[in-house]
C-alpha cells in the first residue's frame, strides 16, 4: 500500500499489465471496517453541518449575540463548515475506492488548499478565543480595550489571511505523479523544507501549549475567587451565616463545572488533532523514495492512524459547537428563540419576563410559648426586608422557608420545604429535545431518498431483507416488549425471551427496561397530564410531537415511581439493558448493513439507506403506534358510549384500544386496530402451540358477561368487576386454538 500525505489515492493507467493490488493493496478494506466508518462519517457530516449552520444563524439573527467573542465563534463555525464540505465527500469516496483517483490535478490542489486553510483557521480561532477568554477573566481592564467589535473583525480577517498564507505553500506542493503506471495525488515538489513538521510544531504543539497554560491560569483564578462575598443585609447574624454557606456551596459547584469544561476543551483539542499530525509524521518518515512503506510495522501504524485521525479530525467540527456554544446559557436561549421564531410560531405559550423578589430564609424562632413554629403561615414583610436573592431551598437547611412575594399587596406566603417532593408543585411543561428534533428530521429526509432507491436501484434480496428485519423488529416490540414484558399477557420460555430480546434490539428505541417503564407510565396515567403520549391532544401529538420533547418534571417524578421489580428479576432483560449499545451496534447496524454488500453485491447506497434509514423509519412508526394507536382506533370523547365503559367492545369486540386500558393483560388485544386477529396475536398462538409460551391470559365472553352484570348491579367500576370475575374464570389448556 502506498502512502498519501493528503489522504487521497491513485489513478490507474489502463495499460498497466501488473495487478495494481500487488503494489497498492486491495481497492477497499473489509466491509466490517468500511461500513461502520462510512456511517460514522455520515453522522459526523450531518451533525457538524447542521450544528455549525445553526450556530451561524443564531449569531446573525440575534443582535445581542453580536459580541467580539461570538465573532470569533462565528469564524470557527465557518472554518468547520469549510473543512466538512471540502474534505468529507472525497474522504468518504477514498474509503470505498482507494484507487483509482478520479478527481484530477486541479481538485488535488484545491482540496488541499481548502482543507489546510480551514484547519489552520480552526486552530488559530480556538487559540485566539482562548486568549480573549483569559484576558476577560484574568485581566478585565485590558480585555475591555480589546473587546471592541471593530478590533474583533480585524483579528478575524487577519486570522484568515494568515491561515490562507500558511496553507498555500503546502497545497502547491501537491500534484499528480505517475508511479509504475499509477497516477497519484501526492507531494511532487518542495516549496518550504519540512513544511509539515513546521505545521505540526506551530499549529499543534504551540497552540496546545498556549491553550493548556491559559486555561490553567483561568482555573486558578476562578479557584481563588471562590470565597463568597458578604451580603449587606439587616437580618440577624445567623441568617448571614446561612447565606454565606449557600453562596460558598453554589460558587464551588459553579467553579467545578467551569473547570471541568476547561479540562474537556483541552483534552478534546488534543484528541481531535493529535492523530492527524501523528499520521502526517508517519507518512513523511515512514515512506521510502518509491512512496511505499519502509516496514510492515509502519504500514500497520499508518493503516490504523488513517482511520483514527480521519474520524477525530472531522469530529472536531461537531464538538466545537458543543464546547464553545451549547455550554453557554446565553447561546442556548438565543438558539431557542431563533428556532421558536422560525419553526414554532404556534408554541403552547409565549415566553414572558417577570421580576420577582425572594426573601432571605429565616431560621426557626420560638414563639411566645416557647415552642417552635412549623408548617405554613403568613408573614407581613416590608419592602426593605426583601433581598433579590435567588434561593429555593438547600439540603443543608431542610427546614428553610421560601417566601413568594405578591407583587401588589407585598404579602409573602412562607411554606416549609420538605424532603418529599410535592408532585403538584412540579412543572408540567415539556421542553423541546433539540437533539431528537434534528435526529428525526434527518431520519425522515434520508428515508425519502431511500424510497427512491428502493424502486430504482435496490436488489430484490435487499427488499426482502428489509421486510424480514421490519417484521422481526415489530414482533420484538409487540409480542416482546409490549405484551410479554410490559403487560405479562403470557409466560415465555428462556429461549423465546432471548429471541424476542434480540428482535426488540432491532427496534432501536432503547432497552426493553426503558421502553416498558415509559409504557407503564403511559398506562398508569392514561388521559392525564402524567401521560407522555396523551392522545387528548390529537394523533399527531401522541404519535410524533411528543417524541420531540423531554418529559416534564412531573412526568419524570411519576416515572421514577413505576414498579419495575418484575423486570429487574428477569436476567434476559437486565442483560440487554447492560449491554444494549453493544447489541445495538452489532444487530442493528453492523450485520444488517453488511449483508447486502457481502452476500449479493448490492450497492452501498442501497445498504445504508434502504436497510439502514428506511428500515429504522418504518420500525420507528410501527413502535410509536403502540402508544398512539388509541387516538386512531379508540372511541372519542363525547360519543354515545363513553370510552371508560367500553360497552361497544363488550357487545361486538370492536374499539379494542380502550378495552386494552381496562384489561391490558389480554394477549389478544392487538396494537394496530384489531382484536384476536392481528399478526402479533397469531404469532403468540404459534409460540403457545410450539410450547414456547404458556399461561396465555384472555377474557372469555362468559367472564365479560358476569363482569358487566356485576358492574350494573353494584355500580362499581368495570375494571374492578373484570378482575373479580377473572378469579372464577377457568380456561381450557388449548383455548388459544379457537
Amino acid at each position: 500500500m502506498s502512502y498519501e500525505k493528503n489522504g487521497t489515492n491513485a489513478t490507474i493507467n489502463e495499460s498497466l499489465s501488473v495487478d495494481p493490488t500487488l503494489i497498492f493493496g486491495p481497492q477497499r478494506d473489509s466491509m466490517y471496517i468500511v461500513v461502520p466508518i462510512t456511517i460514522i462519517y455520515s453522522l459526523i457530516f450531518i451533525t457538524g453541518l447542521f450544528g455549525n449552520i445553526f450556530t451561524c444563524i443564531v449569531i446573525m439573527r440575534n443582535k445581542n449575540m453580536h459580541t467580539a467573542t461570538n465573532y470569533y465563534l462565528f469564524s470557527l463555525a465557518i472554518s468547520d463548515l469549510l473543512l466538512l464540505v471540502s474534505g468529507m465527500p472525497q474522504e468518504m469516496y477514498s474509503i470505498w475506492y482507494k484507487w483509482p483517483y478520479v478527481f484530477g490535478q486541479s481538485f488535488c490542489v484545491i482540496r488541499g488548499l481548502a482543507a489546510e486553510t480551514s484547519t489552520n483557521a480552526s486552530i488559530l480561532t480556538i487559540t485566539l478565543f482562548t486568549i480573549e477568554r483569559y484576558l476577560a477573566i484574568c485581566h478585565p481592564f485590558v480585555s475591555h480595550k480589546m473587546s471592541k467589535l471593530s478590533r474583533a473583525i480585524k483579528h478575524v480577517i487577519l486570522l484568515w489571511i494568515i491561515s490562507f498564507g500558511l496553507a498555500l505553500p503546502q497545497a502547491l506542493q501537491f500534484g499528480i505523479r505517475v508511479h509504475k503506471g499509477v497516477t497519484m495525488c501526492l507531494q511532487t515538489r518542495v516549496i518550504i523544507e519540512h513544511s509539515f513538521e513546521l505545521s505540526t510544531i506551530f499549529l499543534f504543539f504551540a497552540p496546545m501549549l498556549v491553550i493548556t497554560v491559559l486555561y490553567s491560569l483561568i482555573g486558578l483564578r476562578l479557584n481563588k475567587s471562590n470565597v463568597s462575598k458578604g451580603l449587606k443585609d439587616k437580618g440577624p447574624p445567623q441568617n448571614k451565616k446561612v447565606i454565606h454557606k449557600i453562596q460558598r456551596k453554589n460558587s464551588t459547584q459553579s467553579t467545578k463545572r467551569v473547570v471541568k469544561m476547561l479540562v474537556a476543551v483541552v483534552v478534546g483539542f488534543f484528541i481531535c488533532w493529535a492523530p492527524f499530525h501523528a499520521q502526517r509524521l508517519v507518512a513523511i518518515y515512514g515512506t521510502a523514495e518509491n512512496h511505499l512503506a519502509k516496514s510492515s510495522l509502519l504500514l500497520s501504524a499508518y493503516y490504523y492512524l488513517t482511520y483514527t485521525s480521519g474520524v477525530f479530525y472531522y469530529v472536531s467540527t461537531c464538538i466545537n459547537p458543543i464546547f464553545y456554544h451549547i455550554m453557554s446559557n446565553k447561546f442556548r436561549e438565543a438558539f431557542k428563540a431563533t428556532i421558536s421564531q422560525c419553526c414554532c410560531r404556534h408554541a403552547d405559550r409565549p415566553v414572558t419576563k417577570r421580576c420577582s423578589y425572594t426573601a432571605v430564609p429565616f431560621t426557626r424562632q420560638p414563639t411566645s410559648s416557647g415552642s417552635m413554629n412549623s408548617g405554613s403561615f403568613k408573614h407581613q414583610l416590608s419592602i426593605k426586608e426583601l433581598k433579590p436573592i435567588e434561593y429555593t431551598g438547600s439540603k443543608d437547611i431542610p427546614t428553610s422557608r421560601v417566601f413568594k412575594v405578591c407583587e401588589k399587596s407585598m404579602t409573602a406566603t412562607m411554606t416549609e420545604t420538605k424532603q418529599r417532593t410535592d408532585l403538584s408543585k412540579l412543572s408540567k411543561s415539556r421542553e423541546a429535545d433539540w437533539p431528537a428534533v434534528l435526529f428525526f428530521i434527518h431520519i425522515h429526509l434520508l428515508s425519502l431518498y431511500a424510497i427512491w432507491l428502493l424502486f430504482t436501484e435496490a436488489k430484490l434480496l435487499t427488499i426482502l431483507l428489509l421486510v424480514v428485519l421490519t417484521l422481526f423488529a415489530t414482533l420484538g416490540a409487540t409480542t416482546g416488549a409490549h405484551r410479554l414484558w410490559a403487560h405479562s399477557t403470557y409466560t415465555a420460555s428462556t429461549e423465546l425471551r432471548i429471541v424476542l430480546m434480540l428482535f426488540q434490539t432491532l427496534v432501536g428505541q432503547g432497552s426493553i427496561y426503558d421502553w416498558v417503564q415509559n409504557h407503564r407510565l403511559h398506562h398508569a396515567h392514561f388521559k392525564t397530564d402524567g401521560d407522555p403520549y396523551d392522545h387528548r391532544q390529537g394523533f399527531i401529538y401522541a404519535h410524533f410531537l411528543t417524541r420531540l420533547r423531554k418529559l416534564s418534571e412531573y412526568q419524570t417524578a411519576l416515572k421514577e415511581s413505576i414498579d419495575m421489580s418484575d423486570l429487574e428479576k428477569d436476567s434476559v432483560v437486565m442483560f440487554q439493558k447492560r449491554f444494549y449499545w453493544v447489541l445495538y451496534g452489532v444487530l442493528f447496524i453492523l450485520l444488517p448493513l453488511n449483508a447486502p454488500l457481502e452476500y449479493w453485491d448490492d450497492s452501498i447506497m442501497s445498504s445504508i439507506f434502504v436497510i439502514g434509514f428506511l428500515r429504522y423509519c418504518l420500525v420507528l412508526h410501527a413502535s410509536w403506534l403502540i402508544e398512539s394507536g388509541v387516538a386512531l382506533w379508540g372511541l372519542k370523547e363525547g360519543e354515545k358510549y363513553p370510552p371508560d365503559s367500553n360497552v361497544v367492545f363488550l357487545l361486538n369486540r370492536t374499539f379494542w384500544p380502550h378495552y386494552h386500558y381496562i384489561y391490558p393483560q389480554d394477549y389478544k388485544s392487538g396494537e394496530y386496530g384489531s382484536y384476536g386477529s392481528g399478526c402479533s396475536t397469531a404469532f403468540i398462538k404459534i409460540y403457545a402451540a410450539t410450547g414456547l409460551a404458556t399461561h396465555l391470559s384472555t377474557l372469555e365472553p362468559r367472564t365479560l358477561q358476569v363482569a358487566m352484570a356485576t358492574a350494573a348491579k353494584s355500580k362499581r367500576p368495570i375494571p374492578e368487576c373484570i378482575r373479580e370475575a377473572l378469579q372464577n374464570q377457568v380456561l381450557r389448556k388449548d383455548h388459544y386454538l379457537n
